[in-house]
């Protein structure tokens, strides 16, 4: 939980080294947020359909081979392309700023920036769903 006690939401992380994901299992949960961990695209969209995870973290740990492709099909698919997406890559085809994540960071990356950055998208979205929300 957070310092101020509330839990954040529910994060789904894919990462295929699950020593990696562990360590960001950690820093996201003393961030207050509850995490999904998935090590492949399989996995994480089934997680991603079953669980409406608020946000998602793609590449944790790869070199970046399946981070694109699976972002592709998060926004193809009308249940999950609102979702926001934070992409982790080495940018090995230069292609993070044209992925459609709502945001990257380049790695490697240290786990509290990561941690921070996962936060900050997640309260961006929060604060977009707000204001789109109908006024009674």
């Amino acid at each position: 939980m957070t310092p101020s006690g509330s839990r954040q939401g529910r994060v789904l992380v894919v990462a295929a080294d699950s020593s990696i994901a562990a360590v960001v299992r950690h820093y996201l949960e003393l961030e207050g947020f509850t995490v999904l961990l998935a090590a492949h695209e399989v996995q994480a969209l089934a997680l991603a359909r079953l669980s409406h995870p608020q946000l998602v973290v793609i590449g944790v740990g790869s070199r970046g081979a399946d981070s694109v492709p699976l972002l592709r099909v998060l926004r193809a698919d009308p249940g999950l392309r609102r979702l926001p997406v934070l992409l982790v890559t080495p940018d090995i085809a230069g292609e993070a700023e044209a992925s459609g994540a709502d945001d990257y960071l380049l790695t490697p990356v240290e786990p509290r920036r990561l941690a921070a950055h996962v936060r900050a998208l997640h309260e961006r979205a929060e604060r977009a769903a707000g204001a789109a929300a109908p006024v009674p």
